[in-house]
C-alpha cells in the first residue's frame, strides 16, 4: 500500500467543489478550474464518487480556487472541508453515528478515514471521556494542509453527531501524525474560519 499514489475519494473532491461554489460563487469555482493544467482540469470535469483522485489534484484545485476567490488556501481548506464533510455525512452514516456511543464512534473513525483516502492507516484510542487520540501511520509525505483537512473533518463529524465543541489538534510525525480530539468543552478555542 505504501507504493500507491496518494489519493482522495472522488466524492470528497466533488463535495469540496460544490462547497466552493456555495461559499465563493460559481465564477470563482470555474475560474479556479480554468487555472489547472489540462490533465487535472479534465479529471475534475469527469470526477465520479467511485474514483480515487491523486492528492496533487486536490492541492492544485484548492490553490487555484483560493486564488480565484481571493482567500488563503488555509481558509478555503477549513471552510471547504467543513461544508464538504457536512454534505457527505447527509447519509445513513450520520444517522448511525448519532445513535452510537462515544467509544463506538471513535472505533469507527478509521473506517470513515479509509473511505476518503487510500494512503495510511488511522487507529483510534479513547483516552478518557470526551478525549481520543488518533494515530496516522503509513503516510510519511503528508502535508500540513492534509493534516489540517483531516483534523477539520474529524471535528465536523463529531459536531454532526451531536458532540459539540469538538477540537482536534495534531502533530505531524515522520510516518503520519497524531491527532488529539476533544469535545464537550465550551471553553475550547474555536478554529479560525469556523462557520
Amino acid at each position: 500500500m505504501s507504493q500507491a499514489v496518494p489519493c482522495v475519494a472522488g466524492s470528497t473532491l466533488h463535495a469540496l467543489g460544490l462547497a466552493v461554489e456555495e461559499m465563493y460563487g460559481v465564477e470563482a469555482h470555474a475560474a479556479g478550474l480554468a487555472r489547472l493544467d489540462p490533465e487535472s482540469r479534465l479529471l475534475m470535469s469527469t470526477i465520479g464518487a467511485h474514483l480515487w483522485v491523486p492528492v496533487h489534484v486536490l492541492t492544485d484545485s484548492v490553490d487555484a480556487w483560493a486564488d480565484a476567490a481571493s482567500v488563503s488556501a488555509e481558509e478555503l481548506t477549513v471552510r471547504g472541508t467543513r461544508r464538504a464533510t457536512r454534505r457527505n455525512m447527509k447519509t445513513l452514516w450520520r444517522v448511525l453515528l448519532m445513535i452510537t456511543t462515544d467509544d463506538a464512534l471513535i472505533a469507527r473513525t478509521p473506517v470513515l478515514y479509509s473511505k476518503t483516502r487510500n494512503m495510511g492507516q488511522l487507529t483510534a484510542t479513547a483516552r478518557s471521556p470526551h478525549h481520543a487520540r488518533l494515530t496516522l501511520t503509513g503516510w510519511p509525505n503528508g502535508t500540513e494542509r492534509q493534516s489540517l483537512s483531516l483534523a477539520v473533518g474529524l471535528e465536523t463529524v463529531l459536531e454532526l453527531t451531536r458532540r459539540p465543541h469538538a477540537r482536534c489538534t495534531y502533530r505531524r510525525t515522520s510516518d503520519g501524525g497524531t491527532y488529539d480530539l476533544t469535545w464537550g468543552d465550551p471553553s475550547a478555542p474555536r478554529r479560525p474560519y469556523a462557520d
